[in-house]
Protein backbone atom coordinates (compact mmCIF):
# COMPACT_ATOMS: atom_id res chain seq x y z
CA UNK A 1 0.00 0.00 0.00
CA UNK A 2 2.47 2.74 0.77
CA UNK A 3 4.33 1.82 -2.79
CA UNK A 4 1.16 2.59 -4.49
CA UNK A 5 0.82 5.38 -1.86
CA UNK A 6 4.07 6.37 -2.85
CA UNK A 7 3.92 5.67 -7.28
CA UNK A 8 0.31 6.33 -7.86
CA UNK A 9 -1.12 8.95 -5.39
CA UNK A 10 2.19 11.21 -5.23
CA UNK A 11 1.92 10.54 -1.18
CA UNK A 12 5.25 11.48 0.48
CA UNK A 13 3.63 10.39 4.23
CA UNK A 14 0.98 9.03 5.37
CA UNK A 15 0.02 12.43 6.99
CA UNK A 16 0.02 13.97 3.52
CA UNK A 17 -2.07 11.17 2.38
CA UNK A 18 -4.73 12.05 4.78
CA UNK A 19 -4.72 15.76 4.22
CA UNK A 20 -5.06 15.24 0.73
CA UNK A 21 -8.24 13.02 0.72
CA UNK A 22 -9.95 13.98 4.22
CA UNK A 23 -8.33 17.42 5.65
CA UNK A 24 -6.54 18.59 8.23
CA UNK A 25 -8.55 16.81 10.84
CA UNK A 26 -8.10 13.54 9.41
CA UNK A 27 -4.59 13.75 10.20
CA UNK A 28 -4.86 15.11 13.67
CA UNK A 29 -6.98 12.26 14.36
CA UNK A 30 -5.01 9.65 12.67
CA UNK A 31 -1.73 11.38 15.20
CA UNK A 32 -3.57 10.34 17.81
CA UNK A 33 -3.70 7.10 17.31
CA UNK A 34 -0.07 6.77 16.44
CA UNK A 35 0.79 8.79 20.10
CA UNK A 36 -1.07 6.26 21.72
CA UNK A 37 0.82 3.49 19.68
CA UNK A 38 4.17 5.05 20.56
CA UNK A 39 3.09 5.48 24.17
CA UNK A 40 2.45 2.08 24.71
CA UNK A 41 5.76 1.00 22.72
CA UNK A 42 7.91 2.16 25.16
CA UNK A 43 6.56 0.49 28.99
CA UNK A 44 6.03 -2.49 26.72
CA UNK A 45 9.67 -2.85 25.42
CA UNK A 46 11.39 -1.74 28.85
CA UNK A 47 9.12 -4.07 31.18
CA UNK A 48 10.86 -6.65 28.70
CA UNK A 49 14.01 -6.14 29.74
CA UNK A 50 12.84 -5.71 33.28
CA UNK A 51 11.61 -8.79 33.18
CA UNK A 52 15.26 -10.13 32.73
CA UNK A 53 16.46 -8.69 36.21
CA UNK A 54 13.57 -9.00 38.67
CA UNK A 55 9.81 -9.79 39.03
CA UNK A 56 7.52 -7.20 38.08
CA UNK A 57 7.06 -4.64 40.29
CA UNK A 58 10.42 -5.55 42.15
CA UNK A 59 13.40 -2.91 42.48
CA UNK A 60 15.42 -4.55 40.18
CA UNK A 61 12.87 -4.90 37.59
CA UNK A 62 11.85 -1.30 37.59
CA UNK A 63 15.66 -0.03 38.04
CA UNK A 64 16.62 -2.31 34.68
CA UNK A 65 14.23 -0.93 32.88
CA UNK A 66 14.60 2.92 33.71
CA UNK A 67 18.33 2.58 32.94
CA UNK A 68 17.34 0.83 30.16
CA UNK A 69 14.96 3.83 29.14
CA UNK A 70 18.11 6.61 30.01
CA UNK A 71 20.41 4.71 28.11
CA UNK A 72 18.33 4.59 24.81
CA UNK A 73 16.97 8.15 25.31
CA UNK A 74 20.51 9.59 25.40
CA UNK A 75 22.14 7.77 22.02
CA UNK A 76 18.21 8.25 20.19
CA UNK A 77 18.59 12.30 21.38
CA UNK A 78 22.37 12.44 19.78
CA UNK A 79 21.61 10.20 16.83
CA UNK A 80 17.86 10.85 15.55
CA UNK A 81 16.18 9.30 13.05
CA UNK A 82 19.52 8.42 11.18
CA UNK A 83 20.75 6.83 14.18
CA UNK A 84 17.91 4.47 15.02
CA UNK A 85 18.52 3.47 11.25
CA UNK A 86 21.72 2.28 11.86
CA UNK A 87 21.55 0.83 15.43
CA UNK A 88 18.05 -1.24 13.81
CA UNK A 89 20.92 -2.79 11.29
CA UNK A 90 22.98 -4.16 14.13
CA UNK A 91 20.35 -4.83 15.98
CA UNK A 92 18.53 -6.46 13.53
CA UNK A 93 21.49 -9.03 12.49
CA UNK A 94 21.83 -9.68 16.35
CA UNK A 95 18.29 -10.69 16.75
CA UNK A 96 17.71 -13.15 13.96
CA UNK A 97 21.56 -14.49 14.83
CA UNK A 98 20.81 -15.01 17.98
CA UNK A 99 17.09 -16.17 17.32
CA UNK A 100 17.97 -19.19 15.19
CA UNK A 101 20.62 -20.13 17.92
CA UNK A 102 17.75 -20.36 20.52
CA UNK A 103 15.58 -22.36 17.99
CA UNK A 104 18.96 -24.68 17.53
CA UNK A 105 19.14 -24.68 21.32
CA UNK A 106 15.26 -25.41 21.97
CA UNK A 107 14.70 -27.98 19.50
CA UNK A 108 16.62 -31.41 20.33
CA UNK A 109 14.98 -30.51 24.41
CA UNK A 110 11.74 -32.05 22.36
CA UNK A 111 12.53 -33.04 19.02
CA UNK A 112 11.37 -30.83 15.51
CA UNK A 113 8.17 -33.68 15.55
CA UNK A 114 6.75 -33.09 19.00
CA UNK A 115 6.89 -29.20 18.33
CA UNK A 116 5.47 -29.20 15.71
CA UNK A 117 2.61 -31.51 16.53
CA UNK A 118 1.76 -29.50 19.79
CA UNK A 119 -1.52 -27.83 20.24
CA UNK A 120 -4.73 -27.90 19.27
CA UNK A 121 -6.30 -26.07 16.36
CA UNK A 122 -9.20 -24.10 18.32
CA UNK A 123 -10.05 -20.58 18.82
CA UNK A 124 -9.72 -21.46 22.64
CA UNK A 125 -5.76 -22.50 21.93
CA UNK A 126 -4.76 -19.28 20.34
CA UNK A 127 -6.93 -19.52 16.61
CA UNK A 128 -8.93 -16.62 18.38
CA UNK A 129 -5.62 -14.40 18.89
CA UNK A 130 -4.43 -15.63 15.15
CA UNK A 131 -7.93 -14.54 13.61
CA UNK A 132 -7.43 -11.06 15.84
CA UNK A 133 -4.21 -10.60 14.01
CA UNK A 134 -5.59 -11.11 10.50
CA UNK A 135 -8.81 -8.96 10.76
CA UNK A 136 -6.25 -6.22 12.15
CA UNK A 137 -3.90 -6.49 8.48
CA UNK A 138 -4.88 -3.54 7.17
CA UNK A 139 -4.95 -1.26 10.22
CA UNK A 140 -2.41 -1.91 12.70
CA UNK A 141 0.56 -1.32 10.82
CA UNK A 142 -0.27 2.13 9.68
CA UNK A 143 -0.22 3.41 13.19
CA UNK A 144 2.77 1.98 13.67
CA UNK A 145 5.64 4.97 12.17
CA UNK A 146 8.75 2.33 13.67
CA UNK A 147 7.48 0.84 10.61
CA UNK A 148 5.76 3.00 8.26
CA UNK A 149 8.28 6.29 8.83
CA UNK A 150 10.62 3.83 6.83
CA UNK A 151 8.32 3.63 4.14
CA UNK A 152 8.38 6.80 2.83
CA UNK A 153 12.70 7.48 3.38
CA UNK A 154 14.08 5.36 0.74
CA UNK A 155 13.87 5.09 -2.72
CA UNK A 156 10.59 3.16 -3.90
CA UNK A 157 12.15 0.57 -5.05
CA UNK A 158 14.87 0.02 -2.31
CA UNK A 159 11.63 0.60 -0.20
CA UNK A 160 9.65 -2.57 -1.66
CA UNK A 161 12.45 -4.40 -1.60
CA UNK A 162 13.77 -4.06 2.08
CA UNK A 163 10.22 -4.26 3.12
CA UNK A 164 9.95 -7.34 1.40
CA UNK A 165 12.98 -8.79 2.31
CA UNK A 166 12.27 -7.74 6.00
CA UNK A 167 9.06 -9.72 5.94
CA UNK A 168 10.79 -12.91 5.08
CA UNK A 169 13.64 -12.37 7.83
CA UNK A 170 10.79 -11.29 9.98
CA UNK A 171 8.70 -14.26 9.51
CA UNK A 172 11.30 -16.64 9.96
CA UNK A 173 12.50 -15.31 12.96
CA UNK A 174 8.93 -15.04 14.59
CA UNK A 175 8.28 -18.94 13.93
CA UNK A 176 11.50 -19.88 15.42
CA UNK A 177 11.25 -17.12 18.21
CA UNK A 178 7.28 -18.74 18.43
CA UNK A 179 8.92 -22.17 19.57
CA UNK A 180 10.35 -20.90 22.53
CA UNK A 181 6.57 -20.67 23.50
CA UNK A 182 5.95 -23.78 22.65
CA UNK A 183 8.82 -25.29 25.07
CA UNK A 184 7.57 -23.37 27.60
CA UNK A 185 4.32 -24.73 27.15
CA UNK A 186 5.22 -28.14 27.05
CA UNK A 187 7.36 -27.71 30.44
CA UNK A 188 4.73 -26.23 31.69
CA UNK A 189 6.40 -22.91 32.61
CA UNK A 190 4.27 -19.66 33.68
CA UNK A 191 5.19 -16.61 32.13
CA UNK A 192 3.65 -13.36 33.48
CA UNK A 193 3.69 -12.05 29.90
CA UNK A 194 7.51 -12.76 29.70
CA UNK A 195 7.76 -15.96 29.01
CA UNK A 196 11.00 -15.88 26.84
CA UNK A 197 12.43 -14.41 30.55
CA UNK A 198 11.02 -17.78 32.40
CA UNK A 199 12.25 -20.07 29.87
CA UNK A 200 15.34 -18.68 29.53
CA UNK A 201 16.16 -18.94 33.55
CA UNK A 202 14.98 -22.03 33.52
CA UNK A 203 17.76 -23.03 30.83
CA UNK A 204 20.75 -21.99 32.78
CA UNK A 205 23.27 -19.23 32.29
CA UNK A 206 24.20 -19.35 28.60
CA UNK A 207 20.57 -19.57 27.70
CA UNK A 208 20.01 -16.72 29.88
CA UNK A 209 22.60 -14.92 28.38
CA UNK A 210 21.85 -15.62 24.98
CA UNK A 211 17.55 -14.37 25.37
CA UNK A 212 18.83 -10.93 27.52
CA UNK A 213 20.90 -9.95 24.41
CA UNK A 214 18.18 -11.20 22.09
CA UNK A 215 15.83 -9.28 23.52
CA UNK A 216 17.67 -5.94 24.72
CA UNK A 217 18.61 -5.61 20.98
CA UNK A 218 15.16 -6.59 19.70
CA UNK A 219 13.32 -3.92 22.46
CA UNK A 220 16.57 -1.28 21.80
CA UNK A 221 15.89 -1.38 18.14
CA UNK A 222 12.12 -0.51 18.63
CA UNK A 223 12.28 2.08 21.60
CA UNK A 224 15.01 4.24 19.75
CA UNK A 225 12.88 4.24 16.67
CA UNK A 226 9.87 5.08 19.51
CA UNK A 227 11.49 8.49 20.74
CA UNK A 228 12.66 9.41 17.01
CA UNK A 229 9.18 8.69 15.69
CA UNK A 230 7.95 10.83 18.76
CA UNK A 231 9.93 13.48 17.95
CA UNK A 232 9.22 13.45 14.12
CA UNK A 233 5.74 13.42 14.96
CA UNK A 234 5.02 16.39 17.45
CA UNK A 235 8.36 18.09 16.86
CA UNK A 236 7.55 17.84 12.95
CA UNK A 237 4.59 16.33 11.30
CA UNK A 238 1.98 18.13 13.83
CA UNK A 239 3.66 21.51 13.76
CA UNK A 240 3.34 21.21 10.30
CA UNK A 241 -0.46 20.45 10.34
CA UNK A 242 -1.06 23.65 11.91
CA UNK A 243 1.09 25.55 9.56
CA UNK A 244 4.09 25.95 11.95
CA UNK A 245 7.81 24.94 11.79
CA UNK A 246 9.42 22.15 13.32
CA UNK A 247 11.67 22.60 16.10
CA UNK A 248 14.37 20.24 17.19
CA UNK A 249 14.14 21.34 20.63
CA UNK A 250 10.43 20.40 20.69
CA UNK A 251 11.13 17.06 19.86
CA UNK A 252 13.94 16.68 22.21
CA UNK A 253 11.65 17.77 24.93
CA UNK A 254 8.99 15.37 23.84
CA UNK A 255 11.02 12.34 23.85
CA UNK A 256 12.44 13.02 27.08
CA UNK A 257 8.92 13.98 28.34
CA UNK A 258 7.56 10.39 27.19
CA UNK A 259 10.45 8.22 28.32
CA UNK A 260 9.11 9.81 31.92
CA UNK A 261 5.30 9.26 31.20
CA UNK A 262 6.09 6.30 29.11
CA UNK A 263 6.72 4.28 32.20
CA UNK A 264 4.37 4.57 34.52
CA UNK A 265 2.23 1.77 33.30
CA UNK A 266 5.65 -0.71 33.43
CA UNK A 267 6.22 0.64 36.83
CA UNK A 268 2.25 -0.37 37.69
CA UNK A 269 2.54 -3.77 36.21
CA UNK A 270 0.47 -3.59 32.90
CA UNK A 271 0.61 -7.07 31.03
CA UNK A 272 2.59 -6.28 28.00
CA UNK A 273 0.49 -8.21 25.75
CA UNK A 274 -2.01 -5.14 26.16
CA UNK A 275 0.20 -2.48 24.59
CA UNK A 276 -0.64 -4.77 21.12
CA UNK A 277 -4.01 -5.28 21.75
CA UNK A 278 -5.40 -1.97 23.22
CA UNK A 279 -3.85 0.51 20.33
CA UNK A 280 -4.46 -2.43 17.53
CA UNK A 281 -8.13 -2.27 18.89
CA UNK A 282 -8.69 1.58 18.54
CA UNK A 283 -7.34 1.82 14.67
CA UNK A 284 -9.34 -0.96 13.62
CA UNK A 285 -11.47 1.87 11.82
CA UNK A 286 -8.26 2.61 10.03
CA UNK A 287 -8.76 -0.54 7.64
CA UNK A 288 -11.16 0.71 5.15
CA UNK A 289 -9.50 4.03 5.04
CA UNK A 290 -6.18 2.19 3.76
CA UNK A 291 -7.60 -0.90 2.01
CA UNK A 292 -9.72 1.72 -0.06
CA UNK A 293 -7.20 4.15 -0.54
CA UNK A 294 -7.22 4.69 -4.61
CA UNK A 295 -11.33 6.08 -3.51
CA UNK A 296 -12.36 9.55 -2.23
CA UNK A 297 -15.02 9.51 0.58
CA UNK A 298 -16.58 12.22 2.51
CA UNK A 299 -14.70 13.57 5.50
CA UNK A 300 -17.32 12.59 8.06
CA UNK A 301 -16.86 9.11 6.46
CA UNK A 302 -13.21 8.76 7.61
CA UNK A 303 -14.34 10.07 11.06
CA UNK A 304 -17.22 7.74 11.32
CA UNK A 305 -15.51 4.72 10.56
CA UNK A 306 -12.09 6.15 12.70
CA UNK A 307 -13.86 7.48 16.11
CA UNK A 308 -16.21 4.23 15.90
CA UNK A 309 -13.16 2.13 15.98
CA UNK A 310 -11.19 4.29 18.88
CA UNK A 311 -14.53 4.02 21.10
CA UNK A 312 -14.69 0.31 20.76
CA UNK A 313 -10.93 -0.04 21.60
CA UNK A 314 -11.48 2.16 24.65
CA UNK A 315 -14.86 -0.32 25.43
CA UNK A 316 -12.44 -3.35 25.20
CA UNK A 317 -9.85 -1.69 27.50
CA UNK A 318 -12.40 -1.17 29.98
CA UNK A 319 -13.51 -4.77 29.92
CA UNK A 320 -17.14 -3.42 29.18
CA UNK A 321 -17.58 -6.14 25.71
CA UNK A 322 -21.17 -7.23 26.00
CA UNK A 323 -21.30 -10.80 26.47
CA UNK A 324 -23.32 -11.07 22.90
CA UNK A 325 -20.18 -9.83 21.07
CA UNK A 326 -17.68 -12.62 22.25
CA UNK A 327 -16.93 -15.22 19.53
CA UNK A 328 -15.50 -17.94 20.92
CA UNK A 329 -15.16 -19.17 24.69
CA UNK A 330 -10.83 -18.58 24.35
CA UNK A 331 -9.10 -15.82 26.61
CA UNK A 332 -9.34 -13.55 23.85
CA UNK A 333 -12.88 -14.20 22.79
CA UNK A 334 -13.64 -10.42 23.43
CA UNK A 335 -10.85 -9.09 21.36
CA UNK A 336 -12.17 -11.22 18.94
CA UNK A 337 -15.48 -9.73 18.96
CA UNK A 338 -14.61 -6.78 19.29
CA UNK A 339 -12.04 -7.11 16.02
CA UNK A 340 -14.67 -8.71 13.93
CA UNK A 341 -17.92 -6.77 14.14
CA UNK A 342 -15.65 -3.64 14.70
CA UNK A 343 -14.46 -4.34 11.32
CA UNK A 344 -17.32 -4.49 9.95
CA UNK A 345 -19.39 -1.39 11.66
CA UNK A 346 -16.10 0.51 10.75
CA UNK A 347 -16.18 -0.35 7.15
CA UNK A 348 -20.54 0.34 6.76
CA UNK A 349 -19.69 3.59 8.01
CA UNK A 350 -16.75 4.44 5.95
CA UNK A 351 -19.42 3.24 2.81
CA UNK A 352 -22.39 5.41 4.08
CA UNK A 353 -23.33 7.70 1.35
CA UNK A 354 -23.03 11.14 3.63
CA UNK A 355 -21.06 12.74 0.26
CA UNK A 356 -19.11 11.67 -2.80
CA UNK A 357 -15.74 13.19 -3.74
CA UNK A 358 -15.20 10.70 -7.01
CA UNK A 359 -12.29 8.27 -8.01
CA UNK A 360 -8.51 8.52 -8.06
CA UNK A 361 -7.38 6.69 -10.81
Amino acid sequence: MIYRLRTRLGATSLEGFLVSRYGRAAALAFSVAVLIRLYNEIWSNTAVVGGYFGAPGSTAYIGAAVAFTLVTLAYSIKGGLRGSIVTDVAQALIFVGLVLVLAVWVIPEHGAARLLASGDWRLDAGLDLLLVAALQLFSYPFHDPVLTDRGFLARVRAMLASFVLAGVLGFVAIAAFGLIGVHASLEGLVGDGNVPAVVAQSMGLGAFFVMSVVMMSSTGSTLDSTFTSLARSLGRDLPRLRGGSASVRVGVLVMVAFAVLGNLPMIAGTDILKATTISGTMVVGLAPVFLFHGTRRHPLNFHLSFWTGLALGLLHAAGQVPPWARIGEGDYADLLGVNAWGLALCTLLFWLPVGHRGRVQ
